[in-house]
């Protein structure tokens, strides 16, 4: 894992299914889950996943889905992830503001000379 700088994502990185491997859900989670746009796929519904946590369930037993994480058994182990709660995405909706915010007072600083220029004529 750690000796992977570069990669190209194609839309199919970001869909989890029970179908992967459990280490490659795992850095998927760890790598990709911060970045809030992870889902899985599981049992017909669709969950977001912000990270990756331990298992605590043996593999074999039934999937366990409450409000922080997702746990079931993936192809070849058993996986533990955690979902995006509304703190993340309350998070990122602020973070993603403040950048707009950023942007427009740029705009706003490159256009006031020449809207100084253009009144006083």
């Amino acid at each position: 894992m750690g000796q992977v700088r570069y990669a190209r994502l194609q839309a199919s990185d970001f869909i989890l299914t029970d179908k992967l491997g459990a280490v490659a859900l795992r850095e998927r989670a760890q790598i990709l889950g911060p970045m809030g746009q992870l889902r899985l796929s599981l049992g017909g519904r669709i969950f977001k996943i912000a990270g990756a946590a331990q298992p605590v369930g043996k593999f074999g037993s039934p999937p366990s889905v409450n409000r922080n994480f997702v746990e079931f058994d993936a192809a070849d182990g058993r996986v533990c992830l955690k979902r995006a709660g509304h703190f993340e995405r309350r998070v990122r909706a602020i973070s993603e503001l403040m950048l707009l915010r950023q942007l427009r007072q740029r705009l706003d600083a490159k256009k006031a000379p020449t809207e100084k220029l253009v009144g006083a004529s």
